[in-house]
């Protein structure tokens, strides 16, 4: 559906009033949170935290039994669409953007009808209306299957030395997190900054950190950072670093073996000689 335009690290909250969140983990992957109180915004708290699953969630998906694919003929002609103008700031009707989302110069037009859930008359119309602008362009892709070579004989395997078994370093011991503040040169003036990127220089003030505004401003991180690198190389913006010092650990003294005094005994009575 709608949710395939979104990018890796994107979410989307699609029915107000109702504190559901779809989160794309990555090119594989939708994690769906709901809560039954509170504010949505609370579920946000998982976009900074989902890169930790998402290898995980992948070698799930990985592991479950795959679907039987189609075979492909073994030479079969396919109209491939191409893109000749960038997309990115334009605006499209809903169909039009499912459709133009998956011209990438891989996709087929049969591919783009699968995913997209269209039939092809509408593909087609829609790449039509699109060629005639001169924004997309048709090439012709021969599809084969590749000859199977013929089989070599088996090696004895070689039996490999025994490897010790690798074992994970504790967070505290791996390397320091590195926390980045961007700092607005002088006061922060809304009419100074158009509004799309007021709401995130707004929060450049050296209290908060990229995360937090990520965070705050529920948008993409590559957005966040666009802004950022901008006004960083007009030099209205800059960036410090802070990386934060560990307590030090002192180790324990070892105190050498105690000395006991000897103690004077009884003197021996003198033998008469």
């Amino acid at each position: 559906g709608n949710f395939e335009l979104l990018s890796i690290g994107d979410h989307s909250l699609p029915l107000s009033g109702t504190n559901i969140a779809f989160f794309k983990v990555s090119a594989k992957s939708l994690v769906i949170l709901n809560s039954s109180k509170g504010p949505v915004g609370q579920l946000l708290a998982f976009k900074g935290r989902m890169g930790k699953y998402s290898t995980k969630i992948d070698e799930l998906l990985e592991s479950a039994p795959a679907a039987a694919e189609e075979k492909v003929p073994a030479k079969a002609a396919a109209r491939v669409p191409v893109l000749t103008v960038s997309i990115s700031n334009k605006k499209f009707a809903m169909e039009e953007a499912k459709v133009l989302h998956l011209v990438n110069g891989q996709n087929t037009i049969t591919d783009i009808c699968k995913r997209t859930k269209l039939p092809q008359l509408k593909v087609d119309e829609i790449l039509r209306k699109y060629q005639k602008k001169k924004w997309i362009k048709l090439k012709r892709l021969i599809i084969g299957v590749a000859a199977t070579p013929a089989a070599k004989p088996a090696k004895k395997p070689v039996p490999k030395p025994p490897v010790s078994p690798v074992q994970e370093i504790p967070i505290e011991e791996r390397a320091e997190s590195v926390y980045i503040f961007p700092i607005l040169e002088g006061a922060f003036q809304a009419k100074k900054f158009p509004k799309k990127d007021a709401m995130i220089l707004k929060l450049c003030d050296g209290q908060s950190t990229i995360e937090d505004i990520i965070r705050e401003t529920s948008l993409n991180r590559l957005r966040v950072m666009e802004v950022i690198k901008k006004y960083e190389k007009k030099k209205k913006l800059k960036l410090t670093k802070i990386v934060p010092s560990r307590p030090k650990v002192e180790s324990p003294q070892i105190e050498g073996p105690a000395v006991i005094p000897a103690v004077p005994g009884p003197a021996s009575p003198a033998v008469p000689s």
